[in-house]
């Protein structure tokens, strides 16, 4: 009954095959639960550091600013106290300035101008000398809870400026920084009446210094709040300011130092106390002072480093704005514990005594008191020097003061809790200066947080849609012989990038990741002949590899169209791919239309038309899509319109800024996010040319393991340092996006595009293309940037023989490269601000390690065999030298089977002999050199897991940081 009505035709096998092979890798890239908790612990973990250290901070700081007062007994050397607390004071200065030397030795940047470098000097002075009178001279006369309170009163300027700022763009949003004004205001009002009519302080002149230097003390924010002010004189200050950073920051470094050390160096002698006695410090008061530092500084550097790594990973309002907020109360909370838990200890020792007995009884310590409980003291003390301390309403009175000022705080800063952070922002886009106030550290934090006040706009000339409607990515893909596995890696990841562009490009919340992008695949050696034997003759027909490819463009569009047909089922018929197929000069090209709409173009070249390999592919891609279809169309119009040549040009240039070019190789994996981080590097800094993401190499076997030890040692370790001590020196093109802008400079493609003429040339144009092309932009004054959260994978040598043939590719071009980079240093520092002198001393280091290293290996293995056998080191020498000779012999002679497996044999007896030299030269003292591997080990993976928070940032983080 197979065939019920005995007719004998063939049955199509779409109608009962309903058993399909799946291949393709179509899932899309989502956040699980578990990476979702993961998130939520890195969040809670960051914000629980960060109030801690801003407690450590306050705490410690306090402590040294009540040791400093008339009142503390504890501590009876006040020039050392003094001393040490103008140290706390200066220690962001100096770190400061030791961060814009290092910054200015690697990229040097122009001068301030004279008169935008006095006008921030003389602001810096004020502020710096507000800062060190309130700290160093008047806040020790006041009790720890009262300097708690008079720290949140220091936003006076920065509100009134923000509500300047905010009536003139966003009037709408004036009322929290105006009601912030109004109760920092209030707070001020209520200190007076409370000191003056409660607290019976009669020195009117004391309570205005108070005052005024607070109000001081706010303006070193001032450059926060000034943001959108129009006035010529505001804008050409904010430029210079902007242009020269390291600069700005180094000198107010300087100036803060000395006006800090002015105002301690001159208190002692108007105290009536000498300097000279600064050595006569106790042993356990020099112990708790030097701790107090420590404590403060460390704190204070840790707290600030943890901020930033907050803001990073989009957790702006849980792990960073609410923990410095808290740290008022948790501050106040922990002082009263102490005060509340020793005098409930009084009283049950001491029946029928009340409070003022209590304080009466702290006044003093002896000298063998552990330090804990000096500092407790000191707090008891402090609280109990606040004057009428069993006064419910003065108490009452000064506590209301400080609500006031906390919560003008609060409001003050409002901003920062709908703070946006974008993927990959750096440091600086986030905050304004460089430095921490270590007096008023969370204050300092969130007056720091940028203040982005962005101009109305309507809907017609929103920056977002213009972003969106201009955006353009060539995908540019380079194929020659890979398998069928390798070529649907690199398709099912273009049709991913296919339906992701369709889901942005409608969702408008998300205008910043739509983009429009053309897939072009330029496939060398793609052609074959064919005998024809009826006629005789011979033809060219596409090759099996070109099949393959076919196939599996089919089989991935059967796969994803299930996802936007409206039919319940998807037969391969209904779903199959249609192609156009056309003739072209270089061989033939074949046309898809992906599922959601983009392009897909197979250019097929035939090596007896143009050139084979991968670099002249690029270049053909490169003049295709640059040249003909993006300059062509303008250079027309010019000719047809020469009256509209500014109008033309100015159009060029722009949809020259808009066009980005991503290579890939025939293997490469990605995920559609992995591109738009590189778009963000691209998008929001202008002179990034290039950006790379991380490379990972997938695969199984041990020569696939080494390199993933490799890649992680020499690719992402190496990027990372280049990326920090100046740039990228090579961009792979398996997986890197480029601006149309920089590769249309000067000497860019047009040199890319060169043929070699000398044995040098050849190394450098043809073995290493990527690091060519690379060269040329640096040469040219563009950055490469690496983006280590933009992940991609590509298959590696599994043999022995295609990875000796990868690298004795890769390593002559990455010298001969290197070579001509410092040959012409002196030019490409001066055109490249990434290219300093340091970087350069740095790339002649790395090139000496590599050129010696051959010459080390000989070395060891001399040791090793003088270890082992007891001969004389120098016949060891000369037995270690004889095999590289002969292997150079048979490189001259041999043919390249026999080079590389002479090779492999070399490969494995150097590897034998370097494990057992390194394990004998060890064995005496394994154990400690164990220990030390180990925590290297454990460094290198917490600096990892910390790396890994801010690309868990970037990933989940894409529309801002309101988490």
């Amino acid at each position: 009954m197979d065939n019920p009505t005995g007719c004998k035709e063939k049955l199509n096998s779409s109608t009962w095959d309903s058993f399909k092979l799946h291949k393709v890798r179509d899932e899309e890239e989502s956040q699980t639960t578990l990476m979702g908790v993961v998130k939520f612990l890195c969040w809670l973990i960051i914000g629980i550091l960060v109030l801690g250290l801003a407690f450590l901070s306050r705490a410690s700081l306090l402590l040294l600013i009540s040791a400093t007062g008339d009142g503390s007994v504890q501590f009876v050397n006040k020039p050392f106290s003094h001393l040490i607390l103008g140290c706390v004071l200066i220690i962001p200065s100096i770190l400061t300035a030791a961060k814009c030397l290092w910054k200015h030795s690697l990229r040097p940047v122009p001068m301030l101008s004279a008169s935008s470098l006095i006008t921030v000097c003389l602001l810096e002075a004020v502020a710096s000398f507000g800062t060190a009178s309130l700290v160093v001279i008047y806040l020790p006369q006041y009790d720890i809870l009262t300097m708690v309170f008079i720290s949140n009163s220091i936003c006076l300027i920065p509100s009134i400026l923000q509500v300047i700022s905010l009536n003139i763009s966003h009037r709408f949003k004036v009322a929290a920084p105006l009601a912030g004004l109004l109760l920092l205001l209030g707070g001020y009002s209520l200190f007076l009446f409370v000191q003056m009519f409660y607290l019976k302080r009669h020195d009117g002149m004391s309570l205005g210094l108070v005052i005024l230097f607070s109000v001081l003390t706010s303006l070193t924010w001032w450059e926060n709040f000034i943001s959108n002010w129009k006035h010529p004189v505001f804008r050409r200050l904010r430029s210079d300011v902007d242009k020269c950073r390291n600069v700005m920051s180094l000198c107010i470094s300087v100036v803060r130092t000395l006006v800090t050390a002015c105002v301690v160096g001159a208190l002692i002698p108007l105290r009536g106390l000498e300097w000279s006695t600064i050595t006569d410090v106790a042993s356990h008061e020099l112990r708790i002072i030097l701790g107090l530092l420590g404590v403060q500084a460390g704190a204070s550097v840790l707290c600030s480093w943890f901020g930033g790594v907050a803001c990073k990973i989009h957790a702006v309002k849980r792990s960073f704005g609410l923990p410095l907020i808290l740290n008022t109360p948790v501050v106040l909370a922990a002082f009263l514990a102490v005060f509340s838990v020793h005098y409930n200890e009084f009283l049950q020792a001491n029946n029928g005594l009340n409070l003022s007995d209590f304080c009466a009884s702290s006044i003093g310590v002896a000298d063998n008191t552990p330090r804990v409980e000096v500092l407790y003291s000191e707090i008891i003390r402090s609280i109990c020097n606040q004057g009428d301390i069993v006064n419910v309403l003065s108490v009452s009175l000064v506590g209301a003061a400080g609500v006031c000022w906390w919560v003008g705080l609060i409001l003050t800063t409002i901003y920062v809790w709908t703070q946006n952070v974008n993927r990959i922002q750096r440091t600086s886009e986030i905050f304004v200066r460089r430095m921490y106030e270590a007096a008023f550290l969370e204050q300092s934090m969130l007056l720091n947080t940028r203040l982005h006040i962005i101009p109305q706009c309507t809907e017609k000339s929103d920056p977002r849609k213009s972003r969106r409607e201009n955006l353009s990515i060539y995908v540019c893909a380079t194929l020659w012989h890979e398998t069928e596995e390798e070529m649907l890696r690199l398709i099912s990841s273009v049709f991913r990038l296919d339906r992701f562009r369709e889901k942005r490009w409608k969702t408008s919340d998300k205008s910043d990741d739509s983009f429009g992008f053309e897939v072009h695949v330029m496939f060398d050696d793609a052609f074959k002949n064919v005998t024809d034997r009826e006629a005789g003759t011979k033809k060219r027909v596409i090759n099996e590899y070109v099949e393959s490819l076919i196939s599996a463009i089919d089989e991935t569009y059967r796969i994803f169209q299930t996802y936007t047909s409206s039919d319940s089922l998807c037969e391969d018929e209904s779903c199959a791919s249609e192609k156009k197929v056309m003739s072209t000069p270089y061989g033939g090209r074949l046309c898809y239309t992906l599922p959601c709409g983009n392009n897909l173009h197979i250019h097929l070249k035939d090596t007896q038309f143009v050139q084979n390999r991968k670099r002249w592919s690029q270049v053909m891609c490169m003049y295709y899509l640059l040249g003909w279809r993006l300059y062509r169309k303008h250079f027309v119009c010019q000719q047809l319109h020469p009256e509209d040549v500014t109008k033309i040009h100015a159009r060029l240039e722009t949809e020259k800024k808009n066009t980005y070019i991503l290579t890939l190789d025939g293997d490469t994996e990605f995920q559609p996010s992995a591109v738009t981080l590189l778009i963000d590097r691209l998008r929001r800094y202008p002179g990034v040319g290039a950006a790379c993401g991380r490379i990972h190499p997938t695969g199984f076997g041990p020569m696939v393991w080494y390199q993933k030890f490799e890649y992680a040692v020499s690719h992402w370790l190496q990027k990372t340092a280049e990326h920090v001590l100046g740039s990228v020196l090579c961009s792979p093109g398996c997986f890197s996006l480029f601006r149309a802008t920089a590769l249309m400079d000067e000497n860019v493609v047009k040199k890319f595009a060169m043929k070699p003429t000398n044995a040098m040339e050849h190394l450098q144009f043809d073995q290493g293309e990527d690091r060519w092309l690379s060269l040329l932009l640096l040469q040219q004054g563009w950055r490469i940037e690496y983006c280590a959260g933009s992940d991609s994978y590509t298959n590696a040598p599994r043999d022995f023989k295609e990875f000796f043939n990868q690298r004795r590719r890769w390593d002559p071009s990455k010298i001969a490269n290197a070579i001509e980079l410092l040959g012409n240093g002196f030019e490409a520092s001066r055109k490249n601000p990434s290219i300093s002198k340091p970087f350069l001393l740095y790339q002649i280091l790395y090139l000496m390690a590599t050129l010696v290293g051959p010459s080390t290996v000989c070395f060891l293995i001399a040791a090793a065999l003088s270890f082992f056998t007891g001969w004389n080191y120098n016949w060891c020498l000369i037995v270690s030298v004889i095999p590289p000779i002969i292997h150079l012999i048979i490189c001259f002679l041999a043919t390249p089977d026999t080079q590389i497996t002479v090779t492999a044999a070399f490969t494995v007896l150097y590897t034998l002999a370097m494990i057992g030299g390194v394990c004998t030269a060890f064995s005496e003292y394994f154990f400690w050199t164990i220990c030390v591997h180990m925590v290297f080990i454990f460094m290198m993976f917490i600096r990892r897991q910390i790396s890994n928070l801010t690309l868990i940032g970037e990933r989940g983080g894409g529309n801002g940081g309101r988490s």
